[in-house]
């Protein structure tokens, strides 16, 4: 008898894409909302303090209206991410699942849904390292390799903040200011309603224990409930949040599992401030998947397409995202340290 999977792409791909996305905070925060095109490659520009990603079109084309004193457009490929899974008889045989309480024989539609599940959770953590890049004007692979630096492509010089916190006497509320201003001035024809910065544990340690800043930050956490300090808890993420001079800080724990070892999404000892609240700054383009029902439609999250193997060992199962999250106004986003 011929092993029949009970579910196609179509059904594998809806349904991946309607279970939730509980990782990270860039997802949580809806920063980088998704914005499908039906292009792997886009044309990027920079004029008026603003990138232009524009979707690549065939000769003939209509074209996308430009702008006046628009530079020279650079070619990016949208990343690319495939995975490949099984389903075999050892994910169903002689295992069981718990249902109203009691174990029950495990189901090909039970081994299904967990499958998806693991699927949804790899492909959101690549999504989540892309975007946290992307708040440092940079695109990586999941390699960690660095495919495009907008600051460089653009010759963009990029906005600074050092906190000075381990002179005693450093004005920390100017500094704060000032990270605050410089966000603001890197904003042009959007709208911002406040100014956060995501933070390494190490800096957010040092900057809450700075003379000038513990007796503000102690009050913070009784406000709160010293006994429960404030954490955001948002993408699966627990760091403690400071609001200090119309700043926003959290922390950001977070780390991600690379080829080279863990990565920290936000580095230990650095901050990356930018706007929120806004409009049209942040996006991820999703881009077509690499198969030929979906050439030139516009992309998903996760596309999913089965293969059944031979001698009934079970299905194989592709999944791919291709996602390239950008912020438009790079010189909105400032990076926060401490030389001392």
């Amino acid at each position: 008898m011929e092993f029949v999977f009970p579910y196609d792409s179509i059904t594998l791909t809806n349904e991946v894409n309607t279970i939730p996305n509980q990782y990270g905070l860039m997802e949580a925060l809806n920063l980088f909302p998704s914005e499908p095109i039906s292009t792997t490659t886009v044309l990027v520009t920079f004029a008026d303090n603003k990138l232009r990603v524009l979707p690549e079109k065939a000769r003939g084309d209509k074209g996308t209206p430009g702008q006046t004193g628009e530079n020279k457009g650079i070619p990016l490929q949208i990343p690319h991410f495939p995975a490949i899974d099984n389903i075999g008889p050892a994910d169903i045989q002689n295992k069981a699942m718990i249902v109203d309480g009691r174990p029950v024989p495990m189901t090909m539609a039970a081994a299904t849904a967990k499958l998806l599940m693991l699927i949804r959770r790899k492909h959101a953590i690549t999504r989540e390292y892309l975007r946290v890049n992307a708040l440092k004007g940079i695109v990586k692979d999941g390699d960690g390799t660095t495919l495009a630096d907008f600051f460089q492509l653009f010759n963009i010089v990029p906005q600074q903040v050092d906190l000075v916190l381990g002179t005693a006497g450093t004005n920390i509320i100017d500094k704060v200011e000032e990270i605050y201003d410089k966000v603001h001035a890197g904003v042009v024809g959007d709208t911002v309603s406040s100014v956060e910065v995501v933070i390494g544990s190490t800096l957010f340690s040092k900057f809450v224990q700075h003379a000038k800043v513990e007796k503000y930050w102690l009050n913070y956490q009784a406000a709160q409930g010293l006994a429960n300090m404030q954490r955001h808890g948002q993408g699966n993420d627990h760091g403690r949040t400071f609001e200090f001079g119309n700043v926003f800080f959290r922390e950001y724990k977070g780390q991600v599992p690379l080829k080279a070892g863990n990565e920290y999404l936000v580095d230990p000892v650095k901050g990356h401030a930018y706007p929120a609240g806004t409009s049209e700054t942040f996006a991820t383009y999703d881009g077509p998947p690499h198969h030929m029902d979906r050439v030139n439609t516009p992309g998903e999250e996760i596309f999913i397409s089965e293969k059944i193997l031979d001698h009934g060992e079970g299905v194989e199962t592709k999944s791919q995202s291709n996602p390239l999250p950008v912020c438009k106004r790079p010189k909105a986003l400032v990076e926060v340290i401490s030389s001392n």
